[in-house]
């Protein structure tokens, strides 16, 4: 498959979102289907996660996002079709 078919591939997908752990007790499942119709900053991602899911917001700053397997920055890009993880702060042992 062409670069270009995987593009248009991923346009018709969700962005899946996986929450662990003490997220997912914030966000009230497992697993959720963003819809996008074009690529978003992480940044831009945050909004909206916030805004489909207000207690996010006091713990945003505990939290962070996985891109596909990984951690991402504020101006990484999501696209349709990426996997986005949903990450509490992860103590060693």
């Amino acid at each position: 498959m062409s670069r270009e078919q995987e593009e248009a591939s991923a346009i018709r997908r969700p962005v899946k979102l996986l929450a662990f752990a003490a997220a997912q007790d914030l966000v009230g499942e497992a697993q959720a289907d963003f819809a996008l119709d074009r690529e978003v900053s992480v940044l831009a991602f945050w909004e909206l996660l916030v805004t489909a899911y207000p207690a996010l917001l006091p713990h945003r700053g505990g939290l962070r996002l996985a891109v596909n397997g990984t951690y991402a920055f504020e101006q990484d890009l999501i696209r349709c079709g990426d996997e986005v993880a949903l990450i509490p702060p992860v103590s060693g042992g």
